[in-house]
């Protein structure tokens, strides 16, 4: 047998299968190739959707935020203000003229008052506490004989000084209340940080009583699901009172005034720890009482009535 008729004596069946089977390996690869292609591609698309997703939803809270945050304080206004027994509120839901500013470089707090027509600065070492009583509702304690570090400027003309000075100098804590259009992020980027302060401040104190209340809503004259006492002093009559976990402090002053069946009660008072009388106004004025001096749940409370 020569040479060329061993070559051609291959079995050509063999020469297709060979070919035969290369092409379905070439041809399964491709598909596997093809199918992490797709997948990678897959992966990719959405993640890319994820990524530009979450990138909207982060510039549309920046853009939000942006009106109130600046590089060196946080700010946003208020509808009401609340100093002592004097008390400022809007008129309409645009109105501007109450603003809360927080300099966190100077460690202080500015409210102004009747559209920058007063100015009250606050120093962070003049804080006992901050807490936020409700989503929008904001409480300042402030340290016992510690005025002289708050300062009260205002422009000429303006008629409230007197009044503001006055209860300024007696206030144990001044109360705010943000606009509803207020971001929660704008309030709790400035009162988590004076929380820290207030909290770094008061660190390498003897008594190691921290009343400062972030990060939560709550109503600090309430326990869920657990009724309240209140004991009431009017002249020489004692009586004890129970509440439910939902009253609130206009439900409240209206059953102690039917209770002692007095035409009306024109103050509230609470004592605390110095023996000094505290006057009760609002809602944060008996937040700020429950929490500091509810003992056992249970509140004491002072009532005068306008005969005296």
């Amino acid at each position: 047998m020569d040479d060329d008729q061993w070559v051609h004596a291959k079995p050509i069946n063999n020469e297709y299968s060979n070919e035969t089977n290369d092409y379905e390996s070439t041809n399964i690869y491709s598909n596997v190739n093809s199918n992490v292609h797709s997948k990678q591609f897959k992966r990719r698309t959405f993640n890319k959707r994820t990524q530009n997703k979450r990138k909207t939803q982060y510039n549309k809270k920046e853009t939000n935020l942006r009106q109130y945050y600046q590089p060196q304080h946080i700010e946003f206004y208020l509808a009401s203000v609340s100093i002592n027994e004097y008390q400022e509120t809007i008129d309409t839901v645009n109105d501007y003229k109450l603003r809360f500013r927080y300099k966190y470089l100077e460690e202080g707090i500015s409210i102004f008052l009747n559209e920058n027509k007063a100015k009250i600065y606050i120093p962070i070492d003049a804080l006992e506490a901050i807490s936020k009583v409700q989503h929008n509702l904001l409480v300042l304690t402030l340290k016992k004989d510690c005025s002289n570090l708050i300062s009260y400027a205002s422009k000429d003309g303006f008629v409230n000084d007197d009044p503001i000075r006055e209860n300024l100098s007696r206030a144990s804590s001044i109360s705010m209340i943000a606009q509803e259009k207020t971001p929660q992020q704008a309030i709790d980027m400035a009162g988590l940080h004076i929380h820290y302060l207030v909290n770094r401040n008061n660190k390498y104190k003897a008594n190691k009583t921290h009343i400062v209340n972030w990060g939560r809503i709550t109503n600090l004259h309430l326990t869920q699901g657990e009724d309240f006492l209140i004991k009431c002093h009017l002249d020489d009559n004692i009586r004890i009172l129970r509440f439910k976990s939902n009253s609130h402090f206009e439900d409240i002053k209206h059953t102690i005034i039917d209770t002692f069946n007095v035409r009306n009660i024109t103050k509230f008072y609470y004592k605390d720890d110095d023996g000094e009388y505290i006057t009760i106004v609002n809602t944060a004025d008996f937040d700020t009482a429950s929490k500091l001096y509810k003992k056992d749940n249970k509140l004491e409370i002072w009532c005068m009535t306008g005969r005296i």
